[in-house]
């Protein structure tokens, strides 16, 4: 079904939104914003609904209103800036809400996994080692994880280096550092991370397992 049938766009509607249409094939990003803008403020009577909006606009574009000779006898030039702008948020919303998703779940997925008493932890440390920093961050992933996981068994840390040789070659090195049920069971007793961080000498001796890129650590 024509969706220009469906939400019954008027006819000086149509002209005024074919001939926005027109301006924005040959406008730059921040004029094009400002088009979309002058659509969205036509359009916002109708309450057309986000997954139409693209294609309502498509199917507008293709019709041509704006070069139809008795379209323009009755309308004649269309004054952009009589036209209400509207920054549709209902439109942006749902986008904003998906982005937002995504990659919270993206995160979860990649980055912390948990399965029948087994966990899984992946840092990514870059090219750019600085101990101290590198230590606090994988404390605080550890003591998190001891806490929001326990019945846990084993948890494998991964560690991620950026390495790059003579020749200029990237590559990746890993490096996985395993705690037990015991270890993890101990880690959960500090109340808070900042003292789990400064008094669990145990933890920091398992993180002298990593040395970056193969490399004597630090």
């Amino acid at each position: 079904m024509s969706l220009i049938l469906k939400y019954n766009i008027s006819e000086k509607d149509l002209y005024q939104l074919s001939v926005i249409e027109l301006k924005k094939k040959n406008s730059g990003l921040f004029q094009k914003e400002k088009l979309k803008a002058k659509s969205l403020g036509i359009l916002k009577p109708y309450n057309v609904k986000f997954i139409d909006l693209g294609n309502l606009l498509k199917e507008i574009n293709s019709n041509d209103y704006h070069s139809n000779q008795m379209l323009i006898e009755k309308y004649g030039n269309i004054e952009l800036d009589n036209i209400k702008s509207n920054i549709g948020l209902k439109y942006i919303t749902p986008v904003v809400i998906f982005v937002i998703t995504f990659f919270v779940i993206s995160n979860l997925l990649e980055k912390r996994k948990y399965s029948n008493g087994e966990g899984f932890i992946t840092h990514e440390s870059g090219k750019d080692w600085n101990r101290e920093a590198t230590y606090k961050t994988l404390g605080e992933k550890v003591w998190e994880f001891s806490h929001d996981y326990q019945d846990a068994k084993k948890l494998t840390l991964t560690i991620v280096d950026e390495c790059q040789n003579a020749k200029g070659e990237k590559s990746e090195f890993k490096t996985e550092i395993v705690f037990d049920s015991t270890q993890i069971a101990d880690y959960r007793t500090y109340k808070d991370v900042a003292s789990f961080n400064k008094n669990c000498y145990g933890f920091g001796a398992m993180l002298l397992k990593w040395r970056p890129c193969g490399n004597s650590p630090f």
